[in-house]
């Protein structure tokens, strides 16, 4: 912890001391500790969890960032002891937040658009080497024309068309929106934003 702690307790020699307040000595250590809690000079510096008077606020601040006994949310401000209690704060009381990099989102469909941020990147690009955390990802790669395979939009529509099963989730050649969701009908200009639409939660 940073500095020393500002109070003396020695219940041996029944010594209850604030070292802040000049050595100030106390009856009893109930009586200490309420002064900690209580007195003006010490607003912001008493940690009550860990029984330790900080010199200055500051100090207090930088123990609650620090210490592996505070996780403290930064929406609310609320202190959990232990990292598990924290993030399960975060899911109960912070509906659209992700728990492990503390992100607030105004619905569901956008936190899970976030949370694949945070995936793994083990999609392989079917022209590359390269890897992408989801197969919407790797589509808009090859769309784009930048992959070194020099696989092209056009490529990957005859692709989609070829499938056996493409009836399902294809319009029309010449329709602006060649793609359709085979769950809900939405239609999409490119394979990718199927893709995304499928990975998300938005398609019930």
């Amino acid at each position: 912890m940073p500095r020393d702690n500002q109070i003396s307790i020695d219940g041996g020699l029944d010594r209850f001391a604030c070292m802040s307040c000049d050595e100030r000595i106390f009856t009893s250590e109930s009586a200490l500790l309420q002064h900690c809690r209580k007195a003006t000079c010490h607003q912001g510096e008493w940690c009550e969890r860990c029984t330790w008077l900080f010199v200055s606020q500051s100090a207090y601040q930088a123990h609650r960032r620090d210490s592996d006994v505070h996780w403290v949310c930064s929406k609310c401000g609320c202190d959990e002891s232990e990292k598990d209690r924290l993030i399960s704060h975060m899911s109960e009381s912070h509906l659209y937040c992700f728990e492990y990099c503390e992100q607030e989102f105004d619905n569901e469909n956008n936190l899970q658009m976030h949370k694949q941020i945070h995936l793994p990147r083990s999609k392989e690009c079917h022209g590359c080497t390269r890897k992408f955390a989801t197969v919407s990802a790797m589509m808009l790669h090859l769309e784009s024309d930048t992959c070194p395979s020099g696989i092209t939009l056009g490529d990957i529509d005859q692709w989609a068309f070829g499938c056996y099963q493409s009836r399902y989730y294809t319009n029309e050649w010449d329709d602006e929106y060649k793609y359709k969701c085979p769950t809900c009908g939405n239609e999409f200009e490119f394979v990718s934003g199927l893709f995304q639409h499928i990975e998300s939660p938005s398609c019930d």
